[in-house]
């Protein structure tokens, strides 16, 4: 595999990202039998208004986006959303390089994120990197989320 680079991503690339994170969401719309997840309906506006709040980081490889994490500060708490890495390119890495860096990026005491309860692939990285839950949270009848905190 090429050389991954993690870079700050700019606006440019936010139609791309928002492309890459509904292929990646679709595995879990399959997983709860739903498309009626946030996730695959959000629009470019919305990740443009995201954008202009937190911190995008993307992860590039031979000058194409893989994968994306997206952040931001409230208080001491850092929230991060939607780690994203293209399936082809996925167990390699490069998630674990996004959070890494996107944790460098902000200086305080707690992060924070949530994935699909039906995730446990993901629940189980996230735990990897030092993160436990804390809370849960029914959707709807077929969909929970979990919250998971690291302190720092």
């Amino acid at each position: 595999m090429n050389k991954i680079e993690i870079l700050t991503a700019t606006k440019n690339d936010l139609s791309i990202i928002l492309e890459i994170q509904k292929i990646c969401f679709e595995e879990s719309a399959l997983r709860y039998n739903t498309r009626d997840i946030q996730p695959l309906k959000q629009i470019l506006q919305e990740v443009e208004k995201e954008f202009n709040e937190g911190i995008f980081l993307k992860a590039v490889c031979d000058d194409k986006i893989i994968g994306s994490v997206r952040s931001y500060q409230k208080e001491n708490t850092c929230y991060i959303n939607k780690l994203i890495v293209l399936p082809d390119f996925q167990n390699q890495g490069i998630g674990r390089k996004l959070m890494n860096e996107i944790e460098k990026k902000f200086s305080v005491k707690r992060f924070e994120l949530f994935t699909g309860f039906k995730d446990e692939k993901n629940i189980a990285f996230y735990q990897k990197l030092g993160y436990e839950i804390f809370n849960t949270k029914e959707l709807s009848e077929t969909v929970s989320i979990v919250f998971m905190e690291k302190i720092v």
